[in-house]
């Protein structure tokens, strides 16, 4: 899909046609349809052209010969400056809506009158009736170089600082594409600026967009109540606090009575949507306990089993008096000090972390390290009886593609198991935990640089793990200069993770082979090369026809890739 920005003068008048019911409801069923006939009989080639030169402004969209099939409902979505498609049924985040046949020669095209457009970004949608696919592309509506112009102030010194990132987002030319959605007024804006401070650089006037409507929701978060809380929740929780990135603790979160007691615990000054998300589970899980009687303890771990990750469900499931009366009904300071009292309940004693862990982060070279020399191939594990053999308590449970390659990663020291013996294959593994596994598997070079991350500890178990493999290059930290201890990894940041050390550590190269997944357009723009790249270099796989980008990644998935890396690439 191609799209041309052409720049010119509008006046600041919203306009556009005028939207029945009817029309809105076109729109709805049309994102929401189940997949039907293919309506694309090949790549799309779309164009979408802003003529802003003539008497009349418009903007023509089109799809050349053979891109669609005959008869193909084509379904043109416009919306207003600063709106998405899952806003459509709001009053007002239309701007235009209209479809038509594609003809016998695969085409469609739209006329649209830009002449009361507002200045600002634009988000077209092309919605195929019946495929259930949605192509996306944006127009900008400025004047000249407005765009350069301005992100060259705010990436510049005018934005290096709180007072003067607001000196710029709140001048006129941030007013002529700044739209604000979130109509919640704030006590104090300080924390605003902070975050868009701490975002920079912006890439496009869109992410700039994007930027402010999190900075925002998160200020908002921060300054209210219970009450407040839980409405912003649930109005923007998916789309600025990533809460569904966890099915289980959302669900656990969503059903329950106590959402206000949860809120109001989440703590404040949460500098990120990964940060409120996890506030808000972990008080989910400590409010739940401390509210709950000893036989509703199971219950909460069954629903959090996925998320408490440093503990045995079914270990606590054997002693479910013994746990349930331990904890319930007491005050813990955080999770981890919830999951030692599980822990010492069923096992009378606690015990510290397991190998795993991992991060995200952009670009930047490699330095450092050496891999591994290994020789000959990897055969299969096979399960035999002699007491020697059984490699983890619980490898029943482990997946043949992970059991591959553990005997060896055991043996060279990559994995060594949890105190109790298990490998916990369907775990989520930790940011942290992932950086010793990499570290120890790829041996990068020590350093003697202090700890650059706010939340890692000198003294932590995992802090030389998540110094060397920063040091050289596998993994960064955040923007707000943390690095993300006890987070999840998920399958697309570990795309990006280990792209990066592919491309540096060996001359490995791969084909333009595209990877097919029919779920390919929720993986980031950051990591959509990456994905391509693990994949037709054979490190990643999909599953169900899908990559499942956002899902956190599993034990047993980073043991797989690590034997692909280690002893086969």
């Amino acid at each position: 899909m191609e799209c041309r920005k052409l720049y010119g003068y509008a006046v600041a008048e919203r306009g556009g046609r005028t939207l029945k019911r009817k029309v809105i409801a076109l729109i709805i069923a049309a994102v929401m349809s189940l997949p039907g006939i293919a309506a694309v009989a090949a790549d799309p080639e779309i164009t979408c052209n802003l003529d802003t030169a003539a008497e009349e402004k418009k903007l023509y969209v089109a799809a050349d010969s053979g891109t669609f099939e005959k008869d193909t409902v084509i379904n043109l979505v416009i919306m207003n400056p600063g709106r998405m498609l899952d806003k459509a049924a709001e009053t007002g985040a239309v701007f235009y809506a209209d479809g038509k046949k594609a003809d016998n020669m695969g085409r469609v095209s739209f006329e649209v009158s830009f002449d009361k457009a507002a200045l600002g970004i634009y988000q077209i949608y092309l919605i195929p009736s019946g495929s259930g696919e949605t192509y996306t592309q944006e127009v900008t509506y400025l004047m000249g170089d407005f765009d350069k112009r301005f992100l060259e102030k705010i990436n510049g010194d005018d934005g290096a600082t709180t007072e003067g990132i607001k000196a710029v987002m709140t001048s006129d030319d941030a007013k002529t594409f700044l739209k604000d959605t979130i109509s919640e007024e704030l006590k104090d804006d300080s924390f605003m600026y902070e975050y868009m401070v701490s975002a920079r650089p912006y890439d496009s006037l869109y992410d700039v967009q994007t930027a402010y409507n999190t900075s925002k929701v998160l200020a908002l978060f921060n300054e209210g109540g219970g009450t407040q809380r839980v409405k912003l929740a649930e109005k923007y929780g998916d789309e600025y606090f990533a809460l569904k990135s966890n099915e289980d603790m959302y669900n656990m979160y969503s059903d329950s009575s106590r959402k206000e007691d949860i809120c109001s615990n989440a703590g404040k000054n949460l500098k990120t949507s990964e940060a409120v998300a996890k506030a808000i589970y972990d008080s989910t899980v400590l409010t739940s306990v401390k509210l709950s009687s000893w036989s509703e303890i199971d219950g909460i771990l069954k629903a959090a089993k996925s998320y408490l990750t440093n503990i045995d469900y079914e270990k606590a499931a054997a002693k479910t008096e013994q746990v349930g009366k331990a904890v319930a009904g007491n005050t813990y300071s955080d999770i981890s000090a919830f999951e030692k009292a599980v822990k010492t309940a069923y096992e009378k004693n606690s015990s510290g972390g397991t190998a795993g862990g991992g991060t995200t982060g952009g670009g930047g070279g490699i330095s450092g390290g050496s891999r591994p020399t290994v020789s000959g191939t990897v055969e299969p594990y096979k399960p035999q009886t002699e007491k020697e053999n059984i490699l983890f308590t619980d490898q029943e449970a482990i997946p043949d593609y992970a059991m591959k390659y553990l005997s060896r990663l055991k043996e060279d020291g990559v994995f060594s198991g949890d105190p109790d013996g298990s490998f916990r294959p369907d775990s989520p593994i930790l940011r942290q935990e992932f950086c010793k596994v990499l570290t120890v598997g790829l041996n990068p070079e020590k350093t003697d640089e202090a700890i650059s991350f706010s939340d890692v500890a000198a003294d932590a178990w995992y802090a030389e793990f998540v110094q060397r493999a920063a040091a050289a290059g596998y993994v960064k930290g955040k923007t707000d200069g943390s690095f993300g201890v006890d987070e999840s990894l998920t399958r697309e940041d570990l795309a990006v993770i280990l792209e990066r050390i592919v491309k540096a550590m060996t001359e490995v190269t791969v084909g333009d082979t595209v990877a097919e997944y029919n779920d390919f357009d929720k993986v980031s723009d950051y990591a959509a090369e990456a994905v391509k790249y693990v994949t037709a270099a054979g490190l990643m796989e999909g599953y169900d026809g899908g990559f499942a980008p956002k899902e956190n990644v599993t034990r047993a998935q980073i043991a797989a890739v690590l034997g692909r890396l280690l002893y086969e690439l």
